[in-house]
């Protein structure tokens, strides 16, 4: 469900989105497009936006929530004032580090990381496009995630 979560990422670059958005808060998740492609949570119209650490190299277990300015939430959990108020319990300090490591280091290889993955993936399409018969790729040929392949074998049953 990643890819499809992460091609709506891609389409709500679409200026037209702003302007017919239907619904009061915007919430996704960017697990797989988070340092792959570029993301501006301002022009997206994003109001939360949750990521994990473990898809970019760091630590298990941790991730982020991007909240707008101006977005209220109630916390689920009680008992502490940790993240203003937000959650209860003590914060993983080597883990956020490490998170905020990996983000550095991936954001900052992004362009060299990902034109090399795409053209990977390109090799890899245009290779089995040209060797078996019957096949396609599905959906756009750009504007899409680096790293992701969606084929159809029409032969295959």
């Amino acid at each position: 469900s990643h890819s499809c979560e992460n091609c709506s990422i891609i389409r709500l670059s679409c200026p037209a989105f702003s302007s017919t958005r239907r619904f009061p808060i915007l919430a996704t998740e960017v697990i797989q497009a988070f340092c792959n492609i570029p993301i501006d949570e301002s022009r997206m119209g994003i109001d939360l936006l949750s990521l994990s650490g473990h898809k970019i190299y760091g630590p298990k277990g941790i991730g982020a929530l991007y909240i707008k300015n101006g977005v209220n939430l109630h916390p689920l959990l009680h008992g502490g004032m940790q993240e203003a108020g937000q959650r209860a319990g003590t914060e993983n300090v080597p883990a956020i580090v490490g998170l905020g490591y990996a983000a550095k280091w991936m954001h900052d290889d992004m362009h060299t990381r990902t034109a090399a993955i795409s053209d990977l993936r390109d090799y890899f399409e245009n290779r089995i496009l040209n060797e078996i018969s019957d096949t396609k790729v599905n959906g756009a040929a750009s504007n899409r995630l680096p790293g992701h392949s969606s084929l159809t074998f029409t032969r295959v049953r």
